[in-house]
């Protein structure tokens, strides 16, 4: 039994090692306004991209309601953040390892999880993450909206990525999104997901800036966009198939757009 002691413990530790230490390891929040923009997709399209490159990664399903990253893998998780979070599991018992670079964290589903759920021990379980300079990057696949839980992880990420498409209802509600997050972070990184044209993207960028603009007080705050990633019925036949379509289809455009995107944050 992982006791309460001893998470204390491994949080204090790692408070100690942020005091004396510069850790490598970045954080990186991926959110959007609402379901259905293709989030988990990106998150796990773009932990596996990073982790091909030579990058260490650790993937959290930062989903409390609805947690599914683990089926973008083929995994059937039988532990979970949740059990660390109720003191029944260390970090290490939960963690899969997908690949050389890539581990994931998964979530559990279910009201109780939810309502259980302590953000504070789970903000505590990032630091000690963060801490032991293990991974490159910790990539957080958040549930979508602006719950409070959502708020108290951007507080402590590095940056922020929020993922959305064209439709009218996406871009009104990752604007909402965005007029929220600007007191946490001053940039925010944008992917438009199912967008075949790169101008399109750029313009509805620029809108979206200028009202941000005019409607926060943050004068420092930037709206970047990361890239885009095109429509393509791999990724919906990979879905089906629970095949990661970065890994099953190399030489598709989804494939090479990924590869941008991740060469883009490493780059920073």
């Amino acid at each position: 039994m992982f006791s309460q002691a001893s998470k204390l413990l491994d949080i204090a530790k790692a408070k100690e090692k942020n005091k004396n230490n510069n850790t490598k390891t970045k954080i990186i929040s991926i959110v959007s306004g609402k379901g259905g923009v293709g989030k988990t997709t990106v998150a796990a399209n773009l932990s596996f991209t990073l982790s091909k490159l030579n990058k260490k990664v650790c993937l959290i399903d930062g989903d409390f309601g609805l947690p599914n990253l683990h089926l973008h893998f083929n995994v059937r998780p039988k532990i979970s953040i949740y059990d660390y979070i109720q003191s029944t599991k260390s970090i290490d018992d939960i963690k899969i390892n997908i690949d050389n670079n890539l581990d994931l964290l998964p979530g559990k589903s279910g009201i109780e999880a939810v309502e259980n759920l302590s953000i504070f021990v789970f903000i505590q379980m990032l630091d000690i993450l963060k801490s032991n300079n293990q991974y490159d990057y910790i990539v957080i696949d958040c549930g979508a909206g602006m719950s409070e839980k959502i708020q108290e992880i951007l507080k402590i990420s590095d940056s922020l990525i929020g993922v959305t498409i064209r439709e009218p209802s996406a871009l009104t509600d990752i604007y909402a999104f965005m007029k929220l997050s600007y007191r946490f972070l001053d940039q925010i990184n944008l992917i438009f997901n199912q967008t075949n044209n790169m101008g399109h993207a750029v313009e509805i960028t620029k809108q979206l800036d200028s009202l941000v603009a005019k409607n926060t007080d943050n004068n420092n705050f930037v709206l970047n966009i990361l890239g885009i990633i095109s429509y393509d019925e791999s990724i919906l036949n990979s879905i089906r198939l629970k095949k990661l379509p970065t890994k099953e289809f190399l030489n598709t455009t989804i494939t090479k757009e990924f590869n941008i995107l991740a060469k883009k944050i490493i780059k920073g």
